[in-house]
């Protein structure tokens, strides 16, 4: 059975306070001498599959092969076809129908915030409006939330944003683990604002921040471009200053969006003469 590999960069990393990177518990690929137990075969049946759906393999509406010709085909049980069936049909990628078999579903009906969902989308190539809409989705929820972390952040929560924000700022270490270190910054800051109904929209702000790095290493542009924007949005919930919070987040959010795809705003349009982003004037 050889199900798609994928990548131990991709899998999302958390950061303790010690600035250790430590695997999420979904990863399924070791680091650091941390070993993780194997991934269930419907899970990884269910990613396979999810997999071919994203990138379009199976239309809307066609049907998949039949739990008998998947189990044949993977030399797995049906039943371990089933179950990975079962997580599609939850996350409304699948739908089974009478006579018909299971159908894929359209776009609309997917749950686009499951965290699984984003992770196979990330691996995939998606479209530019997809990304477009989790820029938006960003820019409408993160500076609030950088407002409420002003407010409501402990000093545990002070410990975890300056350590992510140091290994950023750290020449002596690699691209990539500034970049997973930029992912943690934004996670925390989610977390400082103890709103329970914004923690399940971590990982899609964590979905967009990936695409945007993404463009910036394909244009070669460093993560600590951006230590500036970050350095002020630190310093604003260091001194609970909500307001310069939202400001600065907004202004960081609109710098990595602009220049991440061809749907940027031409030039001259729409720009102000001050620095206030315009959602806050």
């Amino acid at each position: 059975m050889n199900f798609l590999p994928i990548n131990p960069l991709e899998i999302d990393l958390c950061l303790d306070y010690k600035g250790k990177f430590l695997n999420t518990p979904d990863g399924n690929a070791p680091t650091n001498g941390v070993s993780l137990p194997s991934p269930k075969l419907s899970d990884s049946i269910a990613r396979q599959l999810g997999m071919d759906i994203v990138c379009g393999l199976y239309a809307v509406g066609q049907a998949l092969p039949t739990e008998m010709t998947l189990s044949a085909q993977w030399n797995v049980s049906r039943t371990a076809v089933r179950e990975g069936l079962s997580i599609l049909i939850d996350k409304g990628l699948v739908e089974p129908r009478k006579k018909a078999g299971t159908l894929v579903m359209p776009r609309s009906h997917w749950h686009l915030l499951d965290p699984l969902v984003l992770f196979w989308i990330r691996l995939a190539t998606p479209d530019e409006g997809f990304i477009r809409s989790l820029f938006e989705l960003r820019l409408t929820i993160e500076p609030q939330a950088a407002g409420f972390a002003a407010r409501r952040r402990t000093d545990q929560d002070l410990i975890r944003l300056q350590k992510a924000f140091d290994i950023m700022s750290d020449d002596r270490r690699t691209e990539e683990v500034a970049r997973r270190a930029e992912i943690q910054f934004h996670r925390t800051i989610i977390q400082a604002a103890q709103n329970q109904v914004l923690l399940p929209l971590a990982e899609s702000i964590e979905a967009a921040i990936v695409w945007a790095n993404a463009h910036k290493t394909k244009s070669k542009i460093s993560v600590r471009a951006s230590l500036n924007e970050h350095s002020l949005i630190l310093d604003a919930i260091h001194r609970q200053d909500d307001t310069q919070a939202r400001w600065s987040t907004e202004a960081l959010i609109r710098s990595a969006i602009e220049p991440t795809s061809a749907w940027s705003r031409p030039a001259g349009a729409g720009e102000r003469t001050d620095a206030r982003p315009a959602l806050y004037a």
